[in-house]
């Protein structure tokens, strides 16, 4: 069986919305849901760009008064459209490609 590697490299803008919601009162670890999505915008003419979802489940901890800790655990997934050209001494073919990214993602991260 042949295998291929392929590498992608795109610059995206992405427009980007995050909603977060506690599930227990605020103590010293807090447990929450959090939210990202977004619409990616390619600056290229042959990336169209795509949207973008990324649930997670974490923990904040209190670390001091007015700093906190967090740690996420999530699932990303990234939807991507293309247009790709194929030409032959024959003839010119273009056409859409759709490509679809999933991944575990750990969010750390500060909030001071």
């Amino acid at each position: 069986m042949k295998q291929y590697l392929f590498v992608f490299f795109f610059i995206l803008i992405p427009l980007t919305g995050n909603l977060q919601f506690d599930l227990l009162k605020p103590a010293r670890f807090t447990p929450y849901l959090d939210c990202s999505a977004s619409y990616s915008f390619a600056p290229s003419g042959k990336v169209v760009g795509g949207f973008y979802l990324s649930p997670s489940v974490g923990v904040r901890m209190n670390v001091w008064s007015d700093k906190k800790l967090l740690f996420a655990l999530g699932y990303g997934l990234q939807d991507l459209k293309r247009l790709r050209e194929y030409s032959t001494s024959h003839f010119v073919s273009s056409y859409e490609e759709s490509l679809n990214y999933h991944c575990l993602s750990v969010k750390l991260g500060v909030v001071f």
